[in-house]
């Protein structure tokens, strides 16, 4: 969930809240002959394409607030939140580079066309944003436990 403009005048203030990119699959069918090998970033991680889709995201979407958002990361501006998960990390990352480019006093390596902006995550037991449908309680505790 990106938390467009939290600074900004009322009218234009509000969440953007979508998933992650194109991502591997999250598991194989048993007698799959082909399994992990086929993957080599292992199950459940985002793609090249769920990158790319996602930058273009951020591009989309600084095109679309070009006028309620500055040309470089405030961080007073937004407020980035994502599950932790590694394609919902990934995606929040490569839609933060294309929502906001390096440009000018910002570029701290003209090699590394890139800059950090926080994301932000929270345990799922606190997570009141990305509400975890259809999870029982006992997965949502089994989770918990293994992010910890």
């Amino acid at each position: 969930m990106i938390d467009v403009l939290a600074g900004a005048p009322p009218a234009a203030e509000g969440p953007a809240v979508f998933r992650h990119g194109d991502h591997t699959p999250c598991e194989s069918f048993p007698n799959d002959k082909h399994k992990k090998n086929a993957w080599p970033q292992g199950f459940g991680q985002l793609t090249k394409l769920g990158i790319q889709r996602q930058y273009e995201l951020g591009q989309y979407m600084r095109k679309r607030y070009k006028h309620f958002l500055s040309t470089v990361y405030n961080q007073f501006e937004i407020y980035v939140q994502s599950t932790d998960a590694d394609p919902t990390l990934m995606s929040a990352q490569a839609s933060l580079a294309g929502l906001y480019p390096l440009a000018g006093n910002q570029v701290w390596n003209p090699k590394i066309l890139w800059q950090p902006i926080p994301v932000h995550t929270v345990p799922v037991s606190h997570d009141k944003v990305s509400t975890n449908w259809g999870l029982s309680a006992s997965h949502l505790a089994l989770s918990e436990s293994q992010n910890m």
